[in-house]
């Protein structure tokens, strides 16, 4: 997939964020390209590997289990979106509006997942990679990538493995480093500055509210355990990549190969 990488003129974002990832969860290779239409350059291009079916085999050994894109058709800014609560309600159709089917079969396996994640929350991991969650939201707040589930919940992908759990997997991250601020929980819900990025809470779900559900959060949040291991993955990731200079060094080797294109 090309990517024409809106609003990053350092043209960082997406491959560094995507590297980054790639240690701790399932994501994209990325890389950069020139792009030619009939030998005429129109540019260079963040060039991400699609998460279809050879992404997923690679990933999880198989790729006929029910797997979705969770992305509305129609974005709301004030509702849940893709957000993994019971809007839609007992019609399993209605959920197809905010879960694009990607295999053949699956939804009520999906509805499964989300009755549990917000009625028997005790019994997700059944359901749901709960650790492979917990790196997602510890990523997405290191990163400030809020253009994901934590801002409107959108722009991920759920994969249930062989052993019946439905896995996440990032999607769209050209927005991470706060180029995207804003979040629905009721202290930035009107968004936040490049100074509050830098400090906000990584339980800002947890300990204010939120104008619209976020049950992937607040409901493992609310486990004592679940939220210790979510902060030592943060701890991890800054650690790993961050406070020691590595995405500095990182992006200037990145920078050097895309300066001329």
């Amino acid at each position: 997939k090309l990517s024409n990488v809106i609003q990053d003129p350092s043209f960082l974002r997406e491959v560094l964020s995507y590297e980054i990832a790639r240690q701790y969860m399932p994501a994209s290779q990325a890389n950069y390209g020139n792009v030619y239409v009939n030998d005429q350059l129109l540019g260079l291009y963040s060039n991400v590997e699609a998460v279809n079916g050879d992404f997923i085999s690679d990933n999880f050994g198989s790729n006929n289990n029910p797997f979705f894109k969770c992305n509305p058709e129609e974005l709301d800014f004030d509702g849940g979106n893709s957000n993994l609560e019971e809007l839609p309600g007992a019609d399993s159709l209605d959920y197809l509006a905010l879960y694009e089917m990607r295999s053949e079969q699956g939804l009520e396996d999906l509805i499964e997942c989300i009755d549990v994640l917000n009625n028997n929350v005790e019994n997700v991991e059944q359901v749901l990679n709960v650790d492979q969650v917990l790196w997602m939201h510890a990523f997405n707040y290191v990163l400030v990538n809020f253009d994901s589930y934590v801002g409107y919940a959108q722009n991920y992908y759920l994969y249930q493995d062989d052993l019946g759990r439905f896995n996440l997997i990032l999607w769209d991250l050209n927005m991470s480093f706060a180029s995207f601020r804003f979040t629905d929980a009721s202290e930035y819900f009107e968004g936040f500055t490049i100074d509050e990025a830098k400090t906000i809470d990584p339980l800002t779900h947890f300990n204010t509210i939120s104008i619209y559900p976020r049950p992937l959060m607040r409901n493992l949040f609310d486990n004592e355990t679940l939220r210790k291991m979510y902060l030592a993955h943060i701890r991890t990731i800054v650690e790993e990549n961050f406070s020691n200079g590595n995405y500095v060094e990182r992006s200037e080797e990145l920078r050097a190969v895309i300066d001329v294109a």
